[in-house]
């Protein structure tokens, strides 16, 4: 059975998924994989997300105009440096293999992340 809190805290965790999601899609150059895959994300929000809580408690549905926090940059070779080392790509160092312009990348990453946590904050 689901509660109305967890319906509530599942919707959210969900919105807040789809709308880190289609702002990375949403970026100005995508390729046509991102494209298609992206266009079919409103429609599943809508349909396994949005009616199940329709069903459950109209109430449960937040009035979002889209679903869209943020748009992240491309972080390149970044990406695999953070996964090699197990942390986020605004917490690398030299020692992660961080080299000359990728400062500024880390840094920009790290203020971009931390204006998406607040986006996040005050809309939960």
């Amino acid at each position: 059975m689901v509660t109305t809190k967890k319906a509530l805290r599942f919707h959210k965790a969900f919105s807040i998924y789809h709308k880190i999601i289609f702002s990375i899609i949403g970026i100005a150059r995508q390729t046509k994989a991102y494209q298609t895959w992206g266009q079919q994300i409103p429609t599943y929000i809508q349909q396994f997300v949005i009616n199940p809580l329709i069903g459950v408690d109209p109430n449960l549905v937040l009035k979002l105009q889209d679903y869209r926090v943020a748009e992240f940059k491309n972080y390149h070779s970044l990406v695999p440096m953070a996964q090699d080392s197990l942390k986020p790509i605004f917490e690398l160092t030299s020692q992660d293999g961080v080299i000359g312009g990728h400062y500024q990348y880390v840094d920009s990453c790290r203020t971009e992340f931390q204006a998406i946590a607040n986006n996040l904050a005050s809309i939960i």
